[in-house]
């Protein structure tokens, strides 16, 4: 079965439960040596450590690489812990998550099915966790365009996490997020609209307005506006969901190893897909839509480039001792502020958790302008990208152009919204508005490049017998199109 193109924005609560719950030890039964209950602990250690593995993998968009895992986690805790613990009940909602994500409905299904009757079964059946489970099979039906299936079940998980939770918390705007989204799928944008809003309005005030879920909220919103045609409240969603994810982009980048630093990337690739779409696709004279897709593709580029020159490690060589002191600090404090942000202490309440938030951002704030009064070097790698900011380093006689390789995105298709690759170009000179161009589909462009890239390699064997009429058509033939 196809695997069905999803929301680039949608912010799910797919794999919320009992992933640390109850980890029992393994009792001796008759028969059974010390040896071999110390042999079952290990085994139950490392499927804890693996199942992290498999949490790291997801969360990087790693499918292929995740499921063997998952399936050995799920294999080590079936046998060790037996058929009904709440353990195996998450190792089955990992697996299932893992093989929708790659359009493996029919594996997926009876997975989701059998984790939510063993939820029901030791938890009760209304439990925070089984309402996890509900809208996981709500998830999974929406993605066939099930709906019918999907949306009661949307339903029980809400008004279940309202009941359990509170109206306001972080899980009931996941499933007013997801409703909505199900709401949109179908066309029902009167019915989706308030929901989005609803659970933006609940994120912000729970977590924070700079929090990932808020950006994903701002650009739920921005598609909602796109599909009804609203070009201007599409703009204005994405431009402030955009904003944010570069706040985190901030916070996230300063961590971890290149690798690390390049996943991160790719989890928002999807969204400068979609300010390039919207700009070319959707709004082609709209100028705030082409500086908003241009802003966005030289802000990620130059992520990418940051990532690869080590900046901050290249500042912190050639600055006084004083400021590498006030550098490394930052480092420390963005790395907690990273962490408190994507992985959320359980034992901390929702008032608390934003308020060290809001505290480390602060903190953060200050050291940045500190370091930007005194280090001109810093100043400079930590002003924002704009286009004016661009054009001013742009001699008069030149111009600066930008490839890229986007998805178009078809808002209103109801399966396969992602089209095939196209390439653009935007061309920005030291003054005026800039200029783009749609380049047309990859793949004949692939094809053209490689078939003169072979010629070439004949090249001079080519020339010397005189017989240069191929490579000058297919020079020809790459030059109409691009």
């Amino acid at each position: 079965m196809k695997r069905t193109p999803l929301n680039p924005f949608l912010w799910l609560t797919v794999f919320v439960g009992c992933s640390g719950l109850l980890t029992t030890t393994p009792q001796p039964v008759s028969g059974q040596t010390n040896s071999a209950v110390v042999q079952q602990l290990n085994e139950l250690k490392k499927a804890k450590q693996l199942n992290q593995q498999v949490i790291q993998l997801y969360q990087q968009g790693k499918y292929n690489e995740a499921i063997p895992i998952a399936e050995r986690v799920l294999e080590i805790r079936e046998r060790l812990l037996g058929e009904n613990h709440l353990n195996v009940a998450s190792s089955m909602a990992w697996l299932a998550g893992l093989y929708s994500s790659q359009g493996r409905y029919s594996q997926a299904e009876p997975l989701y099915i059998q984790a939510l009757e063993m939820r029901q079964k030791l938890l009760g059946t209304e439990h925070p966790s089984v309402a996890s489970s509900l809208n996981n099979l709500a998830y999974l039906y929406s993605s066939q365009g099930r709906y019918s299936q999907a949306e009661p079940l949307y339903k029980q998980a809400l008004e279940m996490r309202q009941k359990l939770l509170g109206t306001e918390h972080p899980s009931v705007a996941s499933s007013l997020n997801n409703l909505a989204y199900l709401y949109s799928s179908q066309g029902r944008y009167s019915q989706a609209e308030p929901l989005y809003k609803q659970a933006l309005e609940m994120r912000q005030k729970l977590l924070g307005t700079e929090h990932p879920s808020v950006a994903s909220s701002l650009n739920n919103l921005a598609y909602l506006y796109q599909v009804q045609g609203d070009t201007t409240q599409a703009i204005n969603f994405l431009s402030r969901g955009l904003e944010v994810q570069e706040q985190n982009l901030n916070v996230l980048l300063a961590t971890g190893s290149e690798r690390q630093k390049q996943d991160s990337m790719k989890t928002v690739s999807n969204t400068t897909d979609f300010a390039v779409s919207l700009h070319i696709k959707d709004a082609p004279n709209n100028s705030e839509a082409t500086r908003l897709a241009l802003t966005t593709l030289l802000r990620r580029k130059g992520r990418i480039l940051d990532v690869i020159t080590n900046d901050l490690q290249l500042l912190r060589e050639n600055i006084t001792p004083e400021n590498q002191q006030l550098l490394d600090e930052l480092a420390a404090v963005r790395t907690q502020l990273a962490t408190l942000i994507y992985n959320k202490p359980e034992n901390l309440s929702d008032e608390q958790y934003r308020q060290q938030v809001a505290n480390l951002r602060q903190k953060s704030e200050q050291l940045e302008a500190e370091l930007s009064r005194r280090s001109a070097d810093f100043r400079t790698i930590s002003e924002p990208v704009t286009v004016e900011a661009v054009q001013q380093l742009i001699p008069e006689d030149a111009a600066l152009v930008e490839f890229i390789l986007y998805k178009p995105f078809d808002a209103k298709a109801s399966t396969n919204r992602w089209e095939k690759p196209h390439y653009a170009a935007y061309i920005l000179k030291s003054s005026g508005e800039p200029q783009w161009v749609d380049l047309g589909e990859v793949e004949p462009i692939h094809k053209a490049a490689f078939f003169r890239f072979n010629l070439a390699l004949k090249d001079k064997k080519d020339a010397f017998i005189g017989n240069t009429d191929d490579i000058k058509q297919t020079g020809r033939q790459l030059d109409e199109l691009l």
